[in-house]
């Protein structure tokens, strides 16, 4: 290893507990923030208007949402079966809700940057790689909008550390707690579910189905008098039909089942190549995105891990470069000149790009080492 590079690590190991404590300043001024202003992140807003709504015996896929206290003009899409799950809401504070989500959320995220982090060799600490994640703007709008999609990273990061950790008596069962949260978003559960069994692991992946299960039963359950499933299905038609995503089943929805195809292709291309238990085969589900029915910003969370294993093959150049997409001031930009869908766009063609860079990089099974990798002495 290179003098500099090991010097480089060394130092910003030095400096990992004064940018705990600015990540831990940042947190606890948001958190005092809607504490004090009772303010509610938008999408934050619509589950517990969803909760307060449900507890009421009303359904919160009709008119009723509107109604609500709560509602902040955004409006419920999960399964019918995750709203017993968050009904507890209606207990609470929106107050403390808002000021608690904050915190949890940033928990999730640590949770997963630190497996992220070991799982990639990267030379960087948590600390940091935490702090450069509030520069990556689907991260920092999902902190903005209060939407689920963190907590889907901490969950997959979660089934990633039990599918590559030695096998314990409780993984199954953390699994099926997971896959109750991954049921939220079954798009971030499938690729997931797919590593597990490719690993082998098929306790974890019953676990993991058995937790999704629960969420699909509970949808068809006649909760109040109504089974909810078409009421939710006419609300996911029309948020599609409101808002626009730049995705292929809006884009062009008969190269939707190619762009699966073709994913699910190279992830059997890749396996054949590098072997079932190779350690890199979980970053081919977080490419997965360009098969996706739906993207938002957000989104592109998934995407974090690919742009650190780029890191490791090419250098924190070369990836900070080709992630400018979504760091830095372009997307703000294009924001303050209302070029969202622009933007949008420009994402999943570049989703596409770290793809195909990414199962390159994967397929070179003999390629460059990483050059970030920490002396064995240094902190982690």
């Amino acid at each position: 290893m290179k003098p500099n590079v090991t010097d480089t690590a060394t130092d910003a190991a030095r400096r990992a507990p004064f940018v705990w404590g600015l990540v831990a300043f940042l947190v606890c001024a948001e958190a005092m923030r809607r504490w004090i202003t009772g303010s509610v992140p938008a999408d934050l807003s619509a589950y517990i208007a969803a909760a307060d709504v449900f507890a009421r015996g009303e359904n919160p896929y009709g008119p009723a949402l509107f109604e609500s206290a709560h509602y902040d003009g955004f409006v419920y899409v999960y399964p019918p079966g995750t709203l017993p799950l968050i009904e507890p809401f209606s207990l609470l504070s929106s107050r403390l809700i808002s000021a608690a989500d904050v915190v949890v959320r940033t928990a999730a995220l640590v949770f997963a940057l630190r497996w992220v982090r070991r799982a990639l060799d990267l030379a960087l600490p948590t600390a940091w790689l935490v702090l450069l994640a509030f520069f990556y703007q689907p991260v920092l709008v999902d902190f903005m909008a209060g939407n689920m999609t963190t907590y889907m990273f901490g969950a997959f990061a979660a089934c990633m550390w039990m599918a590559y950790d030695e096998p314990e008596w409780w993984h199954p069962l953390a699994a099926v707690g997971l896959g109750v949260v991954l049921a939220f978003k079954p798009m971030w559960g499938l690729p997931t579910g797919l590593v597990l069994l490719v690993r082998g692991r098929y306790k974890l992946a019953a676990g993991l189905l058995a937790g999704a299960s629960v969420v699909a039963g509970l949808s068809f359950v006649d909760w109040h008098g109504e089974v909810l499933v078409d009421a939710w299905l006419a609300r996911v038609a029309a948020v599609r039909e409101h808002y626009r995503s730049a995705d292929l089943l809006s884009l062009a929805p008969g190269l939707l089942p190619v762009a699966a195809l073709t994913w699910l292709g190279a992830g059997a291309w890749l396996v054949r190549r590098r072997g079932r238990q190779d350690d890199m085969l979980w970053l081919w589900a977080c490419v997965s995105l360009f098969a996706w029915p739906r993207l938002g910003t957000y989104s592109y969370v998934f995407v974090l891990p690919a742009l650190g294993f780029l890191w490791t093959r090419w250098g924190w150049r070369k990836a900070l470069l080709v992630g400018l997409v979504a760091f830095g001031p372009l997307p703000w930009m294009m924001r303050a000149f209302h070029l969202d869908f622009a933007h949008l766009v420009l994402l999943f063609v570049w989703s596409v790009v770290v793809a195909i860079a990414t199962g390159v990089e994967l397929t070179r099974k003999g390629g460059m080492r990483p050059k970030t990798t920490l002396p064995s002495h240094v902190e982690k």
